[in-house]
């Protein structure tokens, strides 16, 4: 530090007299200067020590709000004799109203990791539980993750714009074929 701030050539100009005094005053100030930094320290370390605190706070209070979610929608499908595992159980759900046919549909989606939309008309909503029950999850109304879809835009935007600009004696129909079977192959 002493060489970047060129300390020691400034000294080395002063004179005897003024070297010591300079000397005795950073002597004196230097207490005081270590005691300040060392209080900055703390606070920074406390900044960050309640920042972490609070996030672990944030993250149990999540966790319990989901555990109280979950055991909600427990409580609702249990009402309506547990989840359903047949056409006749969800005609029998449906009896009881549209908010029944949710709470089953929540119960694929949140307790089961189902990828099930919660909304729709009575007759959506059933059908994506016949769906379900059947074995079918192809049919089922699913709503794609939006990341995904935003990547899957992007890289078809790439695409045509490398076949707009590419001339036509180069042949790269393979490595692009190739590029997009790759993308897809893990899923």
């Amino acid at each position: 530090m002493l060489k970047r701030n060129k300390t020691v050539a400034w000294l080395a100009r002063k004179s005897e007299t003024e070297r010591e005094h300079v000397l005795k005053a950073s002597k004196k100030c230097s207490k005081a200067l270590r005691t300040k930094h060392r209080q900055q320290e703390k606070v920074v370390w406390l900044q960050v020590h309640e920042r972490i605190t609070d996030n672990e706070r944030k993250k149990k209070e999540k966790e319990l709000q989901v555990a109280v979610e979950k055991q909600r929608i427990m409580d609702c499908v249990l009402k309506h004799d547990g989840p359903v595992h047949s056409v006749q159980d969800i005609q029998a759900v449906s009896c009881s109203g549209v908010e029944a046919l949710k709470n089953q549909l929540k119960y694929l989606k949140v307790i089961l990791g189902k990828r099930v939309k919660v909304s729709g008309t009575k007759v959506q909503l059933e059908a994506a539980l016949k769906a379900f029950v059947k074995g079918d999850e192809s049919s089922i109304i699913v709503s794609p993750p939006r990341k995904r879809r935003k990547i899957l835009e992007d890289d078809s935007s790439f695409d045509s714009s490398n076949s707009s600009s590419s001339s036509s004696d180069d042949d790269d129909s393979d490595t692009s074929t190739d590029i997009f079977t790759f993308e897809r192959q893990g899923q």
